[in-house]
């Protein structure tokens, strides 16, 4: 992005030159792509020349981008909510084809603020998940339920993203096990 700025500046700049403008008409002739300047006005010159160089510095400076601050974690400390989970997979193992199967995370608010979750996001409608929908004081427990539907054969591993007031904003649930088909008269 900086280089498009300084190569407009110098085009502006050399626009200015070629056109008489920077140095004025009796000062500045460019003849088969030379620069020609009479002698008097070099005062003139290394004025406008100082201008038009500043310039281009100008504008390249005001492109550049900032760079990013640094935080020390240990510096700061924020005032946030701290899952503590008792686990965060289930496998549920080998299930019969068609027998919805559910499986509850509990977890401990651990941090210092109320551990509020705003959303609980299954990876696929096959899952339904639930969920503690009161704050959870420090010290409190909760819990998030998956029930898995499991109407399709086969191995299945499943996320459930919680959002929630936590440091880095959601942490992933995981579900797995493998579906076995029902035997027709069994």
């Amino acid at each position: 992005m900086p280089y498009f700025w300084i190569n407009k500046s110098l085009t502006f700049i050399r626009s200015l030159l070629t056109d008489g403008l920077l140095f004025g008409a009796d000062v500045c002739k460019v003849r088969k792509n030379k620069l020609s300047l009479t002698l008097n006005s070099r005062k003139k010159m290394k004025k406008s020349l100082l201008l038009a160089v500043f310039t281009v510095f100008a504008v390249a400076a005001m492109a550049q981008q900032l760079p990013a601050a640094t935080v020390n974690k240990n510096e700061v400390q924020l005032d946030v909510a701290v899952f503590a989970w008792d686990n965060t997979t289930h496998d549920f193992g080998k299930i019969k084809q068609g027998t919805p199967v559910t499986h509850e995370f509990k977890f401990t608010n651990t941090g210092k603020t109320p551990l509020v979750i705003t959303n609980v996001q299954a990876s696929c409608g096959c899952t339904t998940p639930d969920w503690s929908k009161e704050p959870v004081m420090p010290g409190g427990q909760g819990f998030i339920k998956a029930t898995y539907n499991a109407a399709s054969t086969g191995g299945f591993n499943k996320t459930v993203t919680v959002t929630a007031n936590i440091e880095t904003g959601f942490v992933q649930l995981t579900i797995k096990g493998e579906v076995l088909v029902t035997e027709v008269g069994k």
